[in-house]
């Protein structure tokens, strides 16, 4: 599948050299809880200027349904903790941490796209 959006491209690097992008952000965390031990790098665009890349552990996360994403889980990120809010502001939602987006694809995203037959 190819990028159609930047604003929700993400990539991880893998420890063989090999760079993997995603559509979404969910799909990337989807793999790397799934592939953990391949991953080496791991970077989302910046919702606000998406040709800016994002370690993804100085990355702000926004869940908001007024803020679809390609996958449907509605995650966007950040660079900032102002940028993440001003939006959340703007389109309601919650702010997420990293480890709290981990699970959130873990328990829910996955199962509902598996019930939606995806």
């Amino acid at each position: 599948m190819g990028v159609v959006n930047q604003n929700y491209h993400s990539q991880i690097l893998t420890k063989k050299g090999r760079r993997i992008h995603f559509d979404s952000i969910e799909c990337m965390f989807s793999f790397w809880n799934h592939n953990s031990e391949k991953v080496e790098k791991v970077w989302v665009k910046n919702y606000q200027s998406p040709k800016e890349w994002i370690e993804i552990q100085n990355a702000k996360f926004l869940k908001a349904d007024n803020l679809p994403s390609p996958m449907e889980a509605n995650l966007s990120s950040y660079k900032t903790q102002k940028e993440a809010e001003d939006n959340r502001v703007l389109y309601g939602g919650i702010l997420m941490t990293q480890e709290e987006v981990m699970e959130y694809v873990k328990s829910n995203w996955e199962k509902e796209l598996a019930g939606k037959g995806k």
